[in-house]
């Protein structure tokens, strides 16, 4: 019975980080295409957050495909703050 609550927990995490950190992964993505792409202003908001929808999709796979939670995490978490740190970097300055 014990290794029964030890799989279904590890799905359950397994779950968490996907919705929670692919959420994360999407949304810092998003924000990062939205800025750099070499087109007007609505339709680089447009296509950055349909290409969202990829990257959580991507994410949600990754999530369930990856061997630990370690590396789980290590592939949700690091990405996401790499789009983070190069959203700040890079976020238009001004009205535009």
């Amino acid at each position: 019975m014990m290794a029964g609550s030890t799989s279904v927990a590890a799905v359950a995490q397994r779950a968490l980080a996907a919705v929670v950190g692919g959420y994360a992964l999407a949304t810092a993505s998003g924000i990062l295409l939205s800025w750099v792409l070499p087109m007007p202003r609505f339709e680089a908001v447009t296509v950055a957050v349909l290409l969202a929808f990829v990257v959580y999709t991507a994410a949600i796979l990754w999530a369930f495909a990856a061997r630990s939670l370690w590396r789980l995490w290590l592939g949700l978490l690091l990405p996401t703050a790499l789009c983070g740190a190069a959203s700040l970097l890079l976020r238009p300055t001004g009205a535009g």
